[in-house]
């Protein structure tokens, strides 16, 4: 009989807790939508686009400033659900609470204290840079903006880091609560007090090579790669945004859209995939300072080495041209703009991997649709191109795929769908009034806004506040928000624009509260719709609009069955129809 030795015993009990679940391991994800392969895992990958297409979490957890309620934030395709977070914030302020950790191993940073959570909506417009989702940092004399690991990251290899400062002000690529590591004193970091290993790092700015002590903080979005001089000694941080709890924080909107580290160096390929995949993502100029085959730099992108040490070919085609080496990378897809019956998808590739690749869009009306049915090309000659998808029908779901061409056949991307809207669909909470047209105020060129109407009439009930002008006064469409506000706050017993406001609904798991009493422009236009949206009565409704001749007194109706204007309905002894509406 064979006697186990206690080392053995251990073993397998290890082996048997992981088998059956007692200790769990989280796999790795990729970050193939990065450039990269799974021969480069991340320690942490957080970004403001989808990273990895294995992940299938949120990108991040927002607060709203109006009531403080909070909510996920995931991914459409590969980018960021606006429209949700739009939605969701409407008019106030939007706070990131949680940016969650797309590597797989699940090290969010969050931030509990609202005084502490960095912006990513400012008044419904949401941040940007270079026209992509930024969080801005801002600090007080008492106060800082932070996201913070639950525990330190001592273990960095390489950070690469999509950032900007705001001009001439503090900020760290890293922080630490307590140690002095990434210590920074503007324009660059602070060599009294950061660690040896960071202030004589490695670092790449847009692809030009610096050393930490000469890297300066860029006021334009950028590129920032750092390797540090001793992988893994001072180089421990435990958040963004934060210099200890004292003087250095990052100030004044400067922030970050992507931040990546990895617990050793990567290879000088994989870096330089990784930067140009993260420049063309961000519209971000690279300095081209990348090898050739022959150990020279180029700035030619045909003759950048590609992730297998080539050019991107391996001979000549009959014709003369390069042959691939491999199928295409896989393309992304991004900024979806619905204009008229027209979709505009934009298509990137992460990486060149050669020449005499096809590339663009192929859509219907099912899902995984192919190159075989409707489709949308070009010859690939740069790093993305802007695809149309065109003939669409109001109302019908279609499915969409960037995809990639070769010699040696086809790569297919992540898949979006979409709906086009038509007035009289049903939409978060009601039913498309009015679609905004480029002459319309709050128009916005390459996307798609309008006017919800609720599904019903909330009562009756008068205006308010008789002999008193409140201020409400806005016409044009985008103000009954305003408007109806204005009116609860000076008349609090008015009943018309507090049922618009207290009106509240889930649809698809959604709650919509954003309610408001249209102005007479916006109700001028649930009138032009009534046919098509329906469930009017033919009566008079209000508008959230005081009368311009005698504004103290009356307020201005639509009469439903003939659309007549008119200002002259009192506010107290008048009782017309409310209809809430919401801005998407």
């Amino acid at each position: 009989m064979k006697i186990l030795t206690k080392r053995t015993v251990i073993i397998l009990l290890l082996i048997g807790l992981i088998t059956y679940g007692v200790i769990g391991v989280k796999a790795q994800n990729t970050l193939d939508l990065a450039g990269l392969t799974s021969s480069t895992p991340a320690y942490v990958a957080f970004s403001m686009r989808k990273l990895s297409s294995a992940y299938n979490g949120n990108a991040i957890q927002v607060r709203r400033s109006s009531d403080n309620a909070t909510q996920n934030i995931g991914f459409v395709g590969s980018e960021l659900d606006i429209t949700s977070l739009n939605t969701f914030i409407g008019s106030s302020n939007g706070y990131v609470t949680i940016w969650y950790d797309q590597s797989g191993n699940g090290r969010n940073m969050s931030q509990p204290n609202a005084i502490n959570q960095p912006r990513i909506v400012n008044a419904g417009v949401l941040d940007t840079e270079n026209g992509k989702p930024f969080i801005r940092f801002f600090k007080s004399p008492s106060t800082y903006n932070s996201l913070e690991l639950a525990t330190e990251m001592n273990v960095v290899g390489m950070v690469s880091v999509v950032n900007k400062f705001a001009a001439g002000a503090r900020g760290f690529l890293l922080g630490h609560s307590t140690q002095y590591n990434w210590h920074d004193q503007p324009p660059k970091l602070f060599a009294t007090y950061a660690s040896q290993s960071i202030i004589n790092s490695t670092v790449y700015q847009n692809g030009v090579t610096t050393t930490g002590s000469q890297a300066l903080w860029n006021s334009t979005l950028m590129v920032n790669t750092v390797i540090p001089l001793t992988p893994n000694s001072g180089t421990a941080w435990d958040n963004i945004g934060r210099d200890r709890t004292i003087y250095n924080h990052t100030q004044a909107g400067g922030g970050d859209t992507e931040l990546i580290a990895f617990t050793t160096n990567p290879s000088s390929l994989n870096r330089s995939l990784l930067e140009k995949n993260q420049a063309a993502y961000y519209g971000i100029s690279l300095n081209n300072n990348y090898l050739n085959r022959n150990g020279k730099l180029t700035s030619a992108i045909s003759e950048q080495l590609n992730k297998f040490g080539k050019t991107g070919v391996s001979g000549m085609l009959p014709n003369g041209q390069t042959a691939p080496n491999a199928l295409p990378a896989t393309p992304i897809a991004s900024n979806l703009a619905l204009i008229g019956t027209t979709a505009n998808l934009n298509v990137v590739m992460p990486f060149y991997d050669g020449a005499n690749t096809t590339i663009g869009i192929c859509w219907g009306t099912s899902p995984n649709p192919t190159i075989a049915g409707t489709r949308s090309s070009s010859q690939f000659s740069g790093s993305s191109v802007s695809a149309n998808l065109t003939g669409l029908s109001s109302g019908t779901t279609y499915y969409a795929r960037p995809y990639a061409t070769n010699t040696l056949g086809t790569t297919y991307g992540t898949e979006i769908s979409f709906s086009h809207l038509a007035i009289g669909m049903s939409f978060r909470g009601g039913k498309v009034a009015y679609i905004y047209q480029p002459s319309d105020p709050g128009y916005v060129e390459g996307e798609v806004h309008g006017i919800i109407a609720a599904n019903g009439d909330l009562g009756l009930g008068n205006f308010g506040c008789s002999g008193t002008v409140l201020g409400a006064t806005a016409t044009a469409l985008g103000t009954g928000a305003t408007n109806t506000a204005t009116i609860i706050t000076a008349c609090p017993t008015a009943a018309a624009a507090s049922k618009a406001n207290n009106y509240s609904v889930v649809d698809g798991g959604v709650t919509y509260s954003d309610w408001y009493l249209p102005s007479i422009n916006e109700l001028r236009k649930l009138w032009d719709s009534r046919a098509v949206v329906g469930g009017y009565a033919t009566v008079r409704y209000w508008s959230s609009t005081e009368s311009v001749v005698i504004p103290s007194g009356s307020a201005q109706v639509i009469i439903f069955n003939t659309g007549l204007i008119t200002d002259a309905y009192s506010k107290n002894n008048s009782t017309p129809n409310v209809r809430a509406i919401r801005y998407f």
